[in-house]
C-alpha cells in the first residue's frame, strides 16, 4: 500500500497489476469489466480514467474495495468467513463487558445496601443527639 503521495500509484496500474496477478489477459479481463480490450489498454496506460462501474466491477472481479482502487490503491476485502469470524471475535468481547458490567452492578447494588443501612444505624444516634441539644437549649421536655 502506498505510504505518500509519490508512491500512490493510479487506478488503471492497480488494475493491470492486479490483471497480471492474478493471470487474466487484456481480452478475458476486458470481457469482465464490459469494456473493450482497446479502453482496458487505455486505462491501463493511463490515456483513460475508469468510471464508476468500471471500478465496481473491478472491485468485485479482484475481491477489493473499488474506492480504493479509484485513490490508486489496492486494498483487500474480508471474505464472508473473515468478517463472521470477527464478527464473533466483536460479540465475545462484548459479552465479557456485559458479564464485568453485572458483576459491577452486583458490587455497587452491596454497596447501596451497606450504605443504607450505616445511614440507618446513624439516625437514632443522631435523633438522640438532636434532643440532647434540643434539652440543652430549650430545656428538657415535658
Amino acid at each position: 500500500m502506498p505510504v505518500n503521495e509519490k508512491e500512490r500509484q493510479s487506478a488503471g496500474d492497480c488494475i493491470r497489476q492486479l490483471r497480471e496477478e492474478k493471470g487474466y489477459n487484456i481480452d478475458s479481463l476486458a470481457g469482465l469489466l464490459l469494456l473493450t480490450p482497446k479502453q482496458l489498454t487505455g486505462i491501463e496506460t493511463g490515456r483513460a480514467t475508469p468510471d464508476g462501474m468500471t471500478l465496481a466491477l473491478a472491485g468485485y472481479v479482484f475481491g477489493v474495495y473499488p474506492d480504493a482502487l479509484a485513490s490508486g490503491q489496492i486494498v483487500t476485502r474480508k471474505s464472508d468467513t473473515e468478517f463472521m469470524e470477527q464478527a464473533k471475535q466483536i460479540l465475545s468481547y462484548l459479552e465479557s463487558i456485559k458479564e464485568n458490567n453485572s458483576q459491577l452492578r452486583e458490587y455497587d447494588d452491596t454497596l447501596q445496601k451497606e450504605i443504607a443501612a450505616m445511614e440507618k444505624e446513624k439516625e437514632p444516634a443522631q435523633t438522640q443527639e438532636k434532643e440532647k441539644r434540643t434539652e440543652i437549649q430549650y430545656g428538657p421536655r415535658l
